[in-house]
Order: C-alpha cells, then structure tokens, then sequence
C-alpha cells in the first residue's frame, strides 16, 4: 500500500509539473506534456469505463479497458523513469489504434462505442505530428471503414446501418481535416519561435562581444582608478575618527565606516538623512553655524552629542573643513569621540566634588571636636537645671511652660553639636560585625523611632527585609543615625500626602563592576539599606547639593539642622560605602551600600537596669566644672544616691585614699591636671576593680576608649538627662554586682 501511494502520488506531481511547467518550450516537452495530460485523462476515463462494462455485464469489454488502462499506466512509469518519449507514444498511439478498432467492431454494450473513433485523430495528430498523425489516422480511418462496409454486407451482426456509416464518413474526415490544419499551423509557429528564438541568441552572441571588448577597455581604465579609489577607501574608513562629506546644502555625500559603525546605519541610511538629523535636539542651530563658519573662513571647530540608532548619546568633537570634490564645493566634517575624555573630566570633577565635601566637612569636624567639650559643658547646664526645677514645681505653676521651653532649646543645640562631631573623622572607629536587619528592628522600637511615627501618624512605615544579608562591620549607633536621619526626611516628605508610606528595604545583590564604578566602591559584597517614600521628589539641582554642610530646603532650627543627611554621607563614607540617590514625582529612594561580611552579630550579655523612684549607692563626681559638679551630684541625690564631689583628678585620688566609692562619676576633659584617664589608671592602682562612669562633652575618644578598656563601667556624653545619668549609673553598679 505505501508503495503504490508512493507511485499515485509521483505521478499526480509528474502530471501536474507537465502541465502547469511553463519555463520549457521545446517540441519534445511540448509531446511529452500532452502524453501525460491525455493518458492520465484516458486512464481515468477507462476505469470509469471499465467499471460500467463490469456492472452490465461485458467482462470482455471490463477487461479490455482495465487492460489498456494499465498498459497506459506503464507507458508513463517507463516514460518517468527511462524516458523514452518516442517509442512511448508510438506504443500508446497504436494501443489506442487498436482498443479503439475493437470498441469499432464490437459496438460496447450499447453499440455506440463507435463514437469513441472521433478523439483518436485528435491524440494521432498532438502526439506524433502532422505527418505521421494523418498517416496513422488515415489508416484508423480506412480501419473503421472497412469494418462498417463488413458488418452492412453481412447477415449476422448489423451493428450499423447505412445511413450511419455515410454520415461517420465526412464528419469523421473533418475531424481528421481540422487535425491536421491545427497541426500544421501549430507547427508552423513552433517553427518561426524557434528561428526567432537563434535569431535573437545570435544577435545575443554579438552584441556580447562588442560589450566584451567595451568592458575590456573599460577595465583598463578603470583599474588604475580602482587602485588609487582603494588607497583613498582605506586611509578614509580606517580613520579613528567618523569622516563624513557633506554637500553644500546639507546632506550627505558619503561616509566612512567608523562613521557608519559608531552610529548604527549603513553609508546608504546616512545619505537619506541631514547632518542634524543625528545630534541631539537643539543642536540643529549650532551644526548649521559650523558649517556656515567652515564655507565663510575655510574650518570650524565644535563640541557636541551625536545620537546612535541606538538612542546611546555620544560626545563628539567636530572639525569642519571646506574642500573642492569633483570640481565641487563640499564640506570635509572629522567626528571625534570624545566619550573617554568627557568620562575622565566628569570623573575628575566627581573627584573634586568628594574632595570638596571632605575638606569641608572634615573642617567642620574639626572645628566640632574643638568646641564640642565647651559646647556640651555649657549645655548640660541649660538642659540639666530645667530639668530638675521642673521636678519642684506644682503642676499649675507659670514657669513649666518657660522652663520646657528652655530645656527643649538645649536638646537642639546639643544635637545640632551631636551632628557636628558625627562628621569628625574617627568618631565611628569601634566597629563590630551587626545584623543589618537586626540594627533597624532595633532601631525602630526606641523612643527616638516611635516618636517619629507618633509626630507622623497618616504615615505607614513599611519594612521589606531579605533573607540572609548577612551582617555588616559597623558602628551601630552611627548607622542607626543614618537610618533615623534618612527616616525624618522621608516621613516628612510624605506627610503632606494622603496615602503616604515610607519603606526600608535591605539586600545583598550582586553588584556590577559599573555600579561599584559609578559609586567609587571597592570590589566586593555588599549589603543594601533603601529608604523608599512617594513623596513628590527632590528636584536634580537640589540632588547635587542635600549632602552639603547645612543645605536644607527646611526651616533652620525648627524642623531641621542642615546636617542630616551630611552625617549619613560622611557615616557611611567612614563605613568605606557609599550613599546613591534616585529621585522623581513619584517618590525617592535614598540606598546605602555597606561592606558585607559572613562573621557572627557579637551580642551583649550583660543586663539592662531598670528605672526605680529611689536608688542607693555612694557615688564620687570629679568635674573641673562647679556647675556641673553641683548638677550631677542634684540629679543623683534626687534618685537616693550619696554623693561627695572633687574639683580635680588629683583631689580625687586623695579622697580614694580613705574613702570607698560604688561608682566614680569623671570627667575625660580636665585642666590643668590629670584628664579623667589618667585619673582613672591611679585609682585602679589604690583599689582595682573600681568602676568608673566617664563624661564628655565629645565623642568616644582614645583617651575614653583606653578607660573603658581598663575597666571603666560605661560612658555618658554630655550634656545628660536626669533619665540617661540614672540608667548610666544603675548599669555600672549591675556590673559591679556582677563581677563580685
């Protein structure tokens, strides 16, 4: 069965390309397209045939028919497979000779088989020509004639009477006549197209040669031309710079490959565009000027931005020059790129800037850490004596409100102090490895972070922490500032707006070898903290300058110091990261990128002290100051403390000769005299193990750190709270507790 689907379908592709295959007009295609149109034709009209002879009964006539059908059937197999066209067609036009003379003498099953008679002149002449067609249908002719004279002299059959055979006769001599003139006269023009097809080829012949020896003239001369062309063509597209020319009305004549390539379009793109066309919007003006100044004085110089296909933007340096080509004006334009350069300048002014805010801001430092311990002294009385008239007065006395005004007043200036010192280079050096989703979980439940959301509460805080990130070497306080400045800012941003929310993010991504580029980072990983808000944005100019030193668009001293988002930029600066800004009408995100590391949160094992009304413990004060020794030793008394105050650390060291103390409230910043360190190493000579709490109007300095090492309880920077001094000394005393 595939076999014979595989033979249909070869021929019903073989019979159709015949037929409908007009690229071939020679004779023999010609006969063999008829072959396979007719016999195909045939077949199916004898098995048609065939299948009727079988349902009235003529087996013989059935078998005839199926049996010419396959003999047809075979002559196209051979026909496609050997190709044997002439001796296929004589085979098939005598089959028909024959089939057709017995349909003649037997009449069919109803006697009109006969008819049949009449297409054989027509395959007779198509197949085999004019000639040896009307031979063969002549003999058809007197074939068929013969039979019908026989068959009215004889007694037997009778298939045809008289009248039948005397009209058979003209009519089918007529169908032999009309054969034979459509024959000849399709010969005839076969013929003729075949003379005019030699004609035409021979003139075809000739006028090749004369193109052959115009060509061979012509190459000569152009050979020359295309070896000086090729010389000009490499000097022109192996430039490093985009050459182009240009017609005096403004279009391109040609361009070479750097050109092309730099751009994006091919030579021929090029040619249907104006030279404006490919720079940026505005600088349409500034090309016509350049070349109108290049026509005027002979060249023109101009630095300006071509846009690529791409839409990539690309700084370039144009010279324009006037030349004469082809015996005409035009303009010889040279493009540099200039992108390496302009990337180095904007680096270089980047540079700069950093150096700029450095220097100013480590002047600010400076300056901070040289007035700080004055600052916070005088503070800690604005602050601390409010705080402790507050605690004698009635609930309805007239001076509350004065007296918080003024204690309110203090707590600013010292944080504005607080920031100052924040940008001191150092003050950020302990750093221990931290949780960064630990630090803002932390950070969210103190005061500080619950006030922001008391003073906000149309705004939702949202907090997005990724799995995993991994811990950051770190001081915590100062990166928890950072978080609590970033936090302000946006809370405020929003707080205007009706659905307002601010979101802190972290991840650890994989960051680019651009990025850390762009952000002047240290190849490596890093952690990301992003303080997202939908507030309305921060224009581009400001963008440039909110980490500057007291640049605000806040009211100074009422809702902002100017310092915020300087202490974030130089916290994360001193944490070796960096601080990115993105900002539009739809919102900012402030993203921090801080050094990550895989070693372990080190957690603090002590116990927090808790506040009760009274206290008890006898407590040394060693200040230089009167009004802070005098204000200290209040605040203690008030919670239950014994308390003996000295003036110096010398004075100091004298009472702990004779006298034992829970803990000894010191001074770092002392003079003239012994500092508080100093003091502190001679009384852990008189009795070791003496716990200490050290003040200071500035930051954990080495001089507080080396105390602390040796012993030292814990820290307090100036100026305190009645609150902070308590807790302060109840911590010391628990580790003494502790340690016994």
């Amino acid at each position: 069965m595939a076999n014979n689907s595989f033979f249909l379908q070869s021929w019903i592709d073989t019979v159709s390309k015949r037929l409908f295959d007009n690229k071939k007009f020679d004779d023999n295609s010609i006969r063999k397209s008829l072959m396979y149109g007719i016999s195909s034709v045939g077949i199916i009209f004898l098995v048609i045939l065939g299948g009727i002879a079988v349902v009235q009964g003529g087996v013989l006539l059935a078998t005839l028919d199926f049996s010419a059908a396959l003999l047809l059937l075979g002559l196209l197999f051979l026909l496609r497979i050997k190709g044997y066209l002439d001796l296929c067609i004589k085979t098939g036009v005598t089959a028909m000779f024959f089939l057709y003379l017995y349909l003649v003498i037997s009449g069919g099953i109803t006697g009109t088989a006969f008819l049949w008679s009449y297409t054989y002149p027509l395959f007779a002449f198509f197949l085999l020509g004019s000639k040896k067609g009307f031979w063969y249908s002549s003999a058809y002719f007197l074939s068929c004639l013969t039979v019908m004279i026989v068959d009215l002299n004889s007694s037997m059959i009778n298939l045809y009477d008289m009248n039948l055979v005397l009209r058979f006769i003209p009519s089918f001599a007529v169908v032999i006549l009309f054969s034979l003139i459509y024959e000849k006269y399709r010969e005839s023009t076969h013929q003729a197209l075949m003379e005019l097809k030699d004609n035409l080829e021979k003139k075809v012949v000739a006028r090749t040669g004369e193109l052959l020896t115009e060509v061979q003239n012509r190459k000569a001369k152009e050979n020359d031309l295309r070896v000086s062309e090729a010389r000009y063509r490499t000097l022109y597209d192996n430039s490093s710079d985009g050459i182009s020319i240009i017609t005096l009305d403004g279009h391109f004549s040609s361009a070479n490959k750097q050109l092309c390539d730099r751009l994006g379009y091919t030579e021929e793109e090029l040619k249907t565009k104006r030279p404006e066309d490919i720079y940026t919007k505005g600088s349409g003006g500034e090309i016509k000027s350049l070349f109108k100044k290049a026509i005027d004085i002979g060249s023109a110089d101009l630095e300006a931005e071509q846009i690529a296909r791409s839409g990539d933007h690309i700084p370039v340096e144009i010279r324009a020059q006037l030349i004469v080509i082809d015996n005409k004006d035009a303009i010889l334009c040279s493009c540099r790129d200039i992108t390496e350069r302009k990337k180095q300048e904007e680096e270089n002014r980047n540079l700069q800037e950093q150096l700029h805010r450095s220097s100013k801001m480590e002047a600010i430092g400076l300056m901070a850490g040289g007035i700080a311990h004055d600052l916070n002294n005088i503070l800690s009385g604005v602050t601390g004596y409010p705080e402790l008239m507050l605690l004698s007065l009635p609930p309805d006395s007239p001076l509350i409100k004065p007296l918080k005004a003024v204690l309110e007043s203090g707590r600013r200036a010292a944080a504005v102090v607080t920031e100052l010192l924040t940008m001191a280079r150092g003050v950020a050096s302990v750093k221990q490895p931290h949780d960064c989703n630990n630090l803002i979980e932390e950070f969210l439940a103190t005061p500080e972070a619950i006030k922001i959301t008391e003073n906000h509460p149309n705004v939702a805080i949202i907090t997005r922490f990724a799995k995993a990130t991994g811990s950051i070497i770190c001081s915590p306080i100062h990166i928890q500032k950072c978080i609590m400045n970033l936090l302000i800012n946006a809370v405020e941003a929003v707080e205007n707006k009706g659905m307002a929310w601010v979101e802190i993010e972290t991840d650890r991504p994989n960051l680019s070898d651009d990025t850390f580029e762009k952000l002047n980072l240290r190849p490596g990983d890093y952690v990301r903290i992003l303080v997202k808000d939908n507030g309305s944005g921060i224009s581009s100019q400001d963008v440039k300058k909110i980490f500057e030193p007291f640049y605000s668009k806040k009211i100074l001293g009422r809702s902002g110091t100017g310092l915020g988002l300087t202490v974030v930029w130089s916290v994360v600066d001193e944490h070796h990261g960096a601080v990115d800004v993105d900002s539009s009408g739809q919102g900012t995100i402030f993203t921090l990128y801080l050094p990550a590391t895989d070693s372990i949160e080190i957690k603090n094992s002590h116990n927090s002290p808790q506040q009760e009304d009274q206290a008890s413990g006898h407590i040394l004060v060693v200040d230089d100051e009167p009004q802070l020794r005098d204000l200290a030793s209040t605040m203690l008394e008030t919670f239950g403390y014994t308390t003996k105050t000295v003036n110096s650390g010398e004075e100091a060291i004298a009472v702990m000769q004779n006298e034992t103390f829970d803990v000894v409230l010191i001074d770092m910043m002392m003079e003239p005299g012994m500092n508080g360190r100093q003091t502190y190493e001679k009384i852990i000579k008189i009795n070791p193990g003496q716990k200490a709490l050290i003040a200071s109007g500035y930051s954990e300095n080495q001089d507080v750190k080396r105390a602390l090492a040796l012993g030292a309880g814990g820290f307090i920077k100036k100026p305190y709270s009645m609150r902070e001094l308590f807790m302060a000394i109840q911590s010391v005393i628990l580790q003494s507790h502790n340690t016994k």
